[in-house]
């Protein structure tokens, strides 16, 4: 049937076809998302069939998937008062109402069907059409329902576990995507795509060597997966296991060895390894690909750092700032540079700069204070700035820390405590900053007194 419509097609003719038949090789295109010949198909179908509701159906769903979502709820209304008790109807007006963004109306329209379905055929369909309106529409949380039918109904069916801890890891509910993802994995053990996601979730968990273990079983059951290397090597290098990283990309780069980012970051683990003309190779490869690499430029200026040549390194940092102006890391490489020469004014711009772009970034906030101590030996500035920065790094001990030496110098001594009793509630073990910054701090009775009630308690041994 489909080889003599095509014929028919392709001679500029259309042989008389049933309704069936045309909704036949209509579904055929559209299962192999060939969406410009179903048009055409539904187009020779209405010349032969006016206003059949099948071939009508068809080009509602066609029209609700292309973003005319009012055209495709226009066409399904109409049929529903041809025939009111179908599924099928109802099933692509429920999605016409999510693309019409009615979607409270297509979601308890959805749920009516399902409910009301006595068939477990049916029930699938619905929870189907559930999936494909709430996933692709990026409504993660809404298709976590539908996907739970599912699973239910064919838990042997591995893609439906997949598709749910997508969804809960679209949601930030990392540990039911993680135990989602092993029932799947349960199910269909040799899904590497599957292996690589569940790496993923365990990393974002701090599972970092199980994690690992994950991208290894991806990389098995298949050895062009990209991804799963780089993630892996980038794992590694966040666990500062610079050595086995590098191999890692080194690997990765055999399978695509162009990618500018993967080069970059190899430098970066032969930076970390000490091994700088590595880096320096690894960086001038990736400007050989692309003069607009900005994260080359600022590995570049890293080397140039290393070797202390300040001229070239500030060029390259400008190059990368000017490629990538909304960076936070490349201005702050750009500050640093200025407050290793002496030019802590022209740093203070720069790092204002930074704390608005990133204002979680505490180091950036404690150099700030920095600078303004330098040019104008200004405590209460530098006090202020540091205050700015709580409201983003309120779990910081080491600004607490910082706060309460600057109000020591400052003869500020209830200020002092206040700030000191913060930092040693969150990290005792940090205090010897603070004795470091105020010597004479240990003459003051009643900051002694406050450690002694936090100081780390020394480990005794079993008598």
């Amino acid at each position: 049937m489909l080889s003599r419509y095509e014929g028919a097609i392709s001679n500029g003719s259309c042989s008389y076809f049933d309704t069936g038949d045309f909704e036949d090789i209509i579904d055929y295109y559209l299962q192999h998302d060939n969406v410009e010949a179903a048009l055409i198909a539904i187009e020779h179908a209405d010349a032969q069939h006016d206003m059949a509701a099948g071939i009508q159906l068809r080009k509602a769903y066609i029209l609700s998937n292309q973003g005319y979502a009012a055209e495709a709820l226009n066409m399904v209304e109409y049929l529903e008062t041809l025939e009111c008790d179908s599924i099928d109807i109802r099933l692509i007006k429920a999605r016409a109402l999510v693309y019409s963004e009615r979607v409270d109306e297509g979601e308890a329209l959805l749920n009516q069907v399902f409910v009301a379905a006595t068939d477990s055929e049916d029930k699938i369909q619905v929870s189907l059409m559930g999936v494909e309106c709430f996933m692709g529409t990026s409504r993660y949380g809404r298709a976590v329902p539908f996907l739970k039918h599912l699973c239910e109904m064919e838990p042997r069916n591995a893609i439906n576990h997949f598709q749910l801890a997508y969804c809960y890891e679209q949601n930030e509910e990392l540990e039911k995507s993680l135990a989602t993802y092993k029932r799947g994995l349960d199910e269909d053990p040799h899904d590497a795509f599957a292996w690589f996601a569940l790496g993923t979730i365990q990393s974002r968990l701090n599972m970092g060597d199980m994690a690992l273990d994950s991208y290894d079983y991806a990389i098995a059951l298949d050895e062009k997966m990209t991804w799963a290397y780089f993630n892996k090597a980038h794992l590694l290098q966040h666990m500062e296991r610079h050595e086995e990283s590098a191999k890692v990309f080194e690997g990765y780069l055999e399978l695509d060895a162009n990618n500018e980012l993967a080069i970059c970051k190899l430098g970066e683990c032969y930076e970390d390894l000490n091994r700088w003309g590595e880096a320096y190779a690894c960086y001038k490869r990736a400007l050989d690909l692309s003069e607009e690499c900005a994260e080359a430029y600022f590995g570049m200026a890293s080397v140039f750092d290393e070797q202390g040549n300040e001229e070239l390194c500030s060029e390259y940092l400008q190059r990368a700032v000017a490629l990538e102006p909304e960076n936070p890391e490349y201005w702050f490489g750009v500050a640093q540079a200025y407050m290793r020469t002496q030019r802590a004014e022209e740093a203070i711009p720069v790092l204002e700069r930074v704390v608005s772009l990133a204002p979680y970034d505490y180091e950036a906030w404690m150099l700030l204070a920095d600078a303004y101590l330098d040019v104008h030996s200004d405590f209460a500035e530098a006090i202020h700035t540091l205050e700015r920065a709580l409201p983003h790094n309120s779990d910081m001990p080491s600004i607490h820390y910082r706060i309460a030496a600057l109000m020591h110098a400052e003869h500020d001594i209830t200020g002092c405590l206040q700030y000191l009793e913060n930092a040693l509630r969150l990290d005792a073990t940090q205090s010897k900053e603070f004795f470091r910054l105020c010597p004479d701090a240990w003459l003051h009775p009643a900051i002694v007194d406050l450690y002694k009630q936090y100081r780390p308690k020394k480990k005794t041994s079993e008598s």
